[in-house]
């Protein structure tokens, strides 16, 4: 188990994660959407977000002094991350431009910082306040903008509103059992509100995933609503005409997105993938640089065509890793403990970025939990839950001292 230390609150980095997460969403509540060519008009301002990851970095200097921590913090396959920026860097000479340099300039701060949040006492508190954030957020929108016009709420693509429900499911399990589900119920109507089909799916994974891994924690209540919609739900999708509830609300039928166009609307935009890679193999287009080829609407494949096949391979292969690490660290996990929330995770964000155009980027709430599933540090779910668990004994001692001393002052009196 990673060690972990208390820095003074304005010093953790852990008391940034909020910080990032609005940035990621309050700033889109500026954008308009335009009338006639239904694009958002203007950009995000994206200075709140590049400040928050520099504070966070900073920041993670008060985790970083800690001797034990620094060698806690790292793990074997980070070699394949950092085997990645490498052949990133090396990236600039081949398509002599700057902007490789920056962006993974930009990815080291970022890993620097998630990592340090990660192994700091405050982490899981810090993942439950951002969720709050963006569900306040979420709510906020519809409630203030109304019904959405074609899937936009205002100039809110409905993709990245469907980001934001989540980033905020996931970041919710971090917290107790009934706001994760209060906050899973909210951001699944959110992403259905805007028919976000990967979002809703998403969330539909990690959902059904985390409460596997926990099945002697799940209660008949639970058990009886789930397997009662499962009977519902697939009954209703064999015997209904157009598919049901489930091709209601993922739009199976519909004629602008719908099976004429392929289950997820996605397979032509795929096509775009082999004859690009086979004009950039090794060094691809470069890395974060969206407009130097035509996107495959697949973050995996668009992740290949940006670093070629020497950086692919080498993020994949942390990927790959990050999954397997995981994965044992749930199963590992006693039974009696919450297991398996960066599992689930990696299943659901796997899913979505296969539908989503970017599995790395720094701009939207999907593809940064992404980056904090993937440099979490190796152990710090299992830690967070020990330290989360010592809080509440804390909290419980002191309350019941608190009133031992108020009984026994009012006996004296």
């Amino acid at each position: 188990m990673i060690t972990k230390h208390v820095s003074p609150f304005w010093a953790d980095p852990a008391s940034y994660l909020p910080l990032v997460y609005l940035s990621l969403s309050v700033p889109l509540l500026a954008l308009e959407r335009n009338a006639i060519t239904g694009m958002s008009d203007g950009e995000v301002n994206i200075a709140p977000l590049l400040a928050s990851y520099i504070i966070l970095s900073v920041a993670s200097l008060s985790i970083y002094r800690y001797r034990s921590v620094f060698r806690s913090a790292f793990a074997p396959g980070d070699l394949f991350f950092m085997l990645f920026v490498t052949i990133t860097l090396v990236s600039v000479f081949a398509h002599g431009s700057l902007n490789p340099l920056l962006q993974s300039g930009v990815l080291i701060i970022i890993a620097a910082g998630f990592r340090a949040a990660s192994v700091s006492s405050r982490f899981f508190t810090g993942l439950q306040i951002a969720s709050l954030c963006m569900l306040a957020f979420m709510v906020f929108t519809v409630l203030v903008f109304g019904n959405p016009t074609q899937r936009w709420i205002k100039g809110i693509h409905p993709n990245l509103f469907g980001g934001v429900a989540v980033a905020t499911a996931i970041l919710a399990s971090f917290g107790s059992s009934r706001r994760f589900e209060v906050c899973a119920a909210v951001s699944f109507f959110c992403a259905l509100y805007v028919s976000s089909r990967y979002a809703m799916v998403s969330i539909f994974i990690f959902y059904s995933i985390y409460w596997v891994l926990n099945i002697k924690r799940i209660g008949i209540v639970r058990i009886f609503f789930a397997a009662a919609a499962i009977y519902f739900l697939a009954a209703d999708f064999l015997l209904s005409q157009n598919f049901g509830v489930i091709g209601s609300a993922l739009k199976l039928n519909a004629s602008d997105r719908g099976l004429s166009s392929g289950f997820t609307g996605r397979d032509q935009l795929w096509e775009n993938f082999s004859y690009q890679f086979n004009e950039q193999p090794l060094f691809g287009y470069g890395f974060r640089n969206r407009a130097g080829y035509s996107g495959a609407h697949n973050g995996f494949l668009n992740l290949i065509l940006e670093n070629g096949l020497l950086g692919s391979v080498s993020i994949l292969g942390f990927y790959i890793y990050r999954f397997i690490s995981v994965a044992r660290e749930a199963l590992s996990t006693p039974t009696t403990e919450i297991r398996g929330r960066y599992l689930a995770g990696m299943f659901a964000v796997t899913f979505g970025a296969m539908l989503q155009p970017q599995v790395l980027s720094f701009g939207d709430a999907f593809s940064v939990t992404v980056l904090l599933l993937l440099l979490a540090a190796p152990g710090s779910e299992r830690a967070g839950s020990a330290h989360a668990a010592e809080l509440a004994l804390t909290r419980r001692t002191t309350t019941s001292r608190s009133r031992a001393i108020r009984d026994n002052a009012r006996y004296v009196r």
